[in-house]
């Protein structure tokens, strides 16, 4: 009997698969490298940089300059600048706003493209912020609502339906690093969601489009290419054109600053034309029955249409409603003023002089407190 040579002591074991490592070696043969990931934060970047080179803040930027870069604003998007509902998705209120989604894009990002491959992920990606953006006009008439979260939200929502549908495939350690991503960024944002003008139905919308895009799909690693990117394309379509629908019936709301744009120019041709007659009463050049006849030509009927179009408007309750209300206080109290001036001029009635201090004073009261309220 012959015996077998022991082991030497210093002889190395072979390691253990690592699992994780396999999953992702396995994945990296689809796709070597995630290039619609860095793709969409080069675009992100560059986009953001455009809008701090033009003059936008740089931390905190006005929602007027987000509108201007192509915010969604229900006023604005539902009242058929559509592209609004894609666009939203690549302006950023802030540094700190893009910073966080772009550190979770690029966390999750690579490894959701190269499951789906470039064209099911950027399909995926998109449909998830299209979705998340007409959830966000359905629930928010008056907030500019910007951001890559709703999208990013769709590529969690995506993992969701792809662990459903493809529940042995991936690796718990693997799902358990993703998670860590995602519960930092979920509760980064639940935590935004008690500041003002945070748009969690953005968020919530793009959840739910990725999942319902991702629920019927397999993954690169056990499924075809070919059938997979059809299949997320055709889906994501779906998911477009269902939630398109829907926006279509969103009724497009009031778009107070540009309500309050076109009366300020109404209120400046006034005024100017009113200091003009003014001036000319003084100076000689015109009678006081001309100025009447101005007053009451040219003055008060644009004055008394633009006051009954804002008094009809549909404003929910809260600071634009107290605005606007405001401001119609001070719209009738020159009215009152104006009709007063145009019967002195007219008749020659002295009497009349007596409540014209009380009408003056009371213009200035009000647009007193409409210029406060602009601060």
């Amino acid at each position: 009997m012959t015996d077998l040579p022991e082991a030497p002591e210093d002889a190395i074991a072979a390691p253990a698969p690592d699992p994780v490592a396999e999953f992702q070696a396995a994945l990296a043969q689809t796709i070597r490298a995630p290039l619609v990931t860095y793709g969409l934060i080069a675009v992100n970047v560059l986009i953001f940089g455009l809008m701090i080179a033009s003059g936008v803040g740089f931390m905190e930027p006005s929602a007027t300059d987000i509108l201007a870069w192509g915010g969604s604003f229900a006023p604005r998007t539902a009242a058929g600048e559509w592209w609004r509902l894609l666009s939203s998705n690549y302006v950023h209120i802030g540094a700190f706003h893009l910073l966080m989604n772009l550190a979770v894009l690029f966390d999750i990002g690579p490894f959701m493209e190269r499951s789906l491959g470039h064209v099911g992920f950027l399909a995926l990606y998109t449909a998830s912020g299209i979705a998340g953006s007409v959830l966000s006009l359905w629930v928010h008439s008056n907030i500019v609502c910007a951001g890559a979260s709703g999208a990013i939200f769709g590529l969690y929502g995506g993992l969701a339906g792809l662990l459903l549908r493809n529940p042995t495939v991936i690796p718990a350690a693997l799902l358990k690093r993703l998670g860590k991503g995602a519960a930092v960024f979920v509760g980064f944002n639940l935590l935004n969601s008690f500041l003002p003008n945070v748009d969690m139905a953005g968020h919530v919308g793009g959840l739910l489009g990725g999942f319902a895009i991702a629920r019927w799909l397999d993954l690169e690693l056990t499924g075809d290419r070919a059938r997979v990117t059809r299949r997320t394309l055709i889906l994501s379509g779906g998911v477009v054109g269902i939630v398109f629908g829907a926006a279509t019936l969103v009724k497009p709301g009031v778009d107070f600053d540009k309500e309050i744009a076109t009366f300020t120019a109404i209120e400046n041709k006034a005024l100017a034309r009113f200091q003009a007659l003014v001036e000319g009463v003084k100076g000689g050049t015109i009678t006081d029955a001309q100025a009447a006849q101005a007053l009451a030509a040219e003055i008060l009927p644009p004055w008394r249409s633009e006051r009954a179009r804002l008094g009809e408007l549909n404003l929910s309750p809260g600071k634009q409603r107290v605005a606007m209300d405001t401001l119609l206080v001070y719209i009738d109290a020159r009215e009152a003023h104006w009709t007063a001036l145009e019967e002195l001029l007219r008749t020659q009635d002295k009497s009349l002089l007596e409540g014209m201090a009380g009408r003056v004073k009371a213009v200035e009261a009000a647009l007193e407190k409409v210029k406060q309220l602009a601060k």
